[in-house]
């Protein structure tokens, strides 16, 4: 960039750029820490800071999808094992259901 055009862009403050984007003025301090640039101390340029914070953002998705797809695969293990102890619990109600009406009525193939 030439020094004409760089004296013509405007840049925006820590404050308003924490303004814009939706967060504190701590989160940007974090943000360039991460590598967000900056043009001075507390002067930002909002197009390349937008740009960078688009890729962090992506970034953090990505990073969070994979913890998701584990957080997923765990649930399914979960719930098939809840409905497999349903499945035992049934039968074993039925079996004890069964059980009492074979009691009650005498035994099978006695009703005729």
């Amino acid at each position: 960039m030439s020094d004409k055009q760089e004296k013509q862009q405007a840049f925006i403050s820590r404050n308003r750029l924490a303004q814009l984007f939706g967060v504190t003025p701590r989160y940007i301090s974090m943000l360039v820490e991460q590598g967000m640039p900056q043009h001075a101390r507390g002067q930002f340029d909002f197009l390349r800071c937008g740009m960078f914070y688009a890729r962090f953002l992506t970034s953090a998705v990505q990073r969070r999808g994979t913890s998701t797809d584990v957080i997923i695969a765990q649930l399914r293990k979960d719930r098939i094992r809840l409905v497999s102890a349903q499945a035992d619990k049934a039968r074993l109600e039925f079996n004890a259901h069964e059980a009492k009406l074979i009691c009650l009525g005498g035994g099978v193939g006695n009703q005729f």
